[in-house]
């Protein structure tokens, strides 16, 4: 969740940027358009100067065609980042809406996620404790049978084995 919440801002500072960088676009490319304009008057204007045989003439006009065209070319340039910006500042602002939107379905199931996670080993934990519990009333079940058959047994031995058998189970009776 951290990483999504640094890329967001720094999207969000991308967007900024964007909005600074538009109005900085909107007067560059409106003076290349100017720029252009006036390039392409001032070649009309020679081209309409220029005399046949002048080759001096005919020099300079093919050298400010040239730097005409690599004026067009900037400025149209120019002129395609200015309309691109708005597209991607709204690309910009789409993914920043679903990362926001990822963030918050994230926070929302992380909480439901985490209880979940809780209640499961609370089961877990409270069928292993009752498990414990019958297996340790099994065991005391077991041992009160053996215990019971062992006092029948006792009680149908003879009496002059009795006392020997009473010696070696005098962990049963209290000492007086």
């Amino acid at each position: 969740m951290q990483k999504l919440f640094s890329e967001l801002q720094a999207l969000d500072t991308l967007k900024r940027s964007y909005a600074v960088h538009f109005s900085d676009f909107t007067v560059a490319a409106g003076a290349a358009r100017a720029f252009l304009d006036n390039a392409r008057s001032i070649v009309a204007s020679e081209q309409t100067k220029i005399v046949p045989g002048d080759v001096a003439g005919q020099t300079r006009l093919r050298d400010l065609e040239d730097k005409l065209r690599l004026l067009e070319s900037r400025a149209l340039a120019l002129e395609g980042t200015y309309t691109r910006l708005p597209a991607d500042q709204l690309v910009i602002q789409q993914i920043e809406q679903a990362g926001v939107t990822t963030l918050q379905e994230t926070a929302t199931t992380v909480a439901s996620r985490f209880a979940s996670i809780k209640m499961t080993l609370l089961s877990i934990h409270g069928a292993f404790a009752v498990k414990s519990v019958q297996q340790l009333s099994q065991r005391q079940a077991r041992m009160d049978e053996q215990l019971g058959k062992i006092r029948s047994a006792t009680s149908r031995m003879s009496p002059s084995r009795r006392p020997r058998l009473a010696a070696t189970t005098d962990l049963r009776r209290p000492s007086r």
